[in-house]
């Protein structure tokens, strides 16, 4: 794949990403949806010392080299990784 594909922001990194962005800043903000998948992320990119910075502000938009973008697309790969293997046994719980 060409690599410009793979440093283009997507729609949900652009919904997670400006939340994470504030969460980097320590700025206060409003959301109606739990927090806890954004601050996953947003730990797993403090620790990758993401400053919080780039403002995602559009879909394709292409990201600056400060945004580790392996951190911030680490827990969503993850989480989605593991939601067959937990639906499968807990599948084989209920008969």
């Amino acid at each position: 794949m060409d690599d410009r594909f793979r440093k283009n922001s997507r729609f949900d990194e652009l919904h997670y990403g400006k939340y994470v962005s504030l969460y980097m800043k320590r700025t206060f903000f409003f959301d109606s949806h739990p927090p806890l998948g954004k601050q996953l992320i947003g730990a797993l990119a403090y620790l990758a010392e993401f400053d919080g910075q780039f403002k995602f502000d559009r879909i394709g938009s292409s990201y600056a080299e400060s945004v580790p973008l392996f951190a911030l697309r680490l827990v969503p790969a993850v989480c989605g990784s593991v939601v067959i293997p937990i639906a499968y046994h807990l599948m084989l719980e209920l008969g």
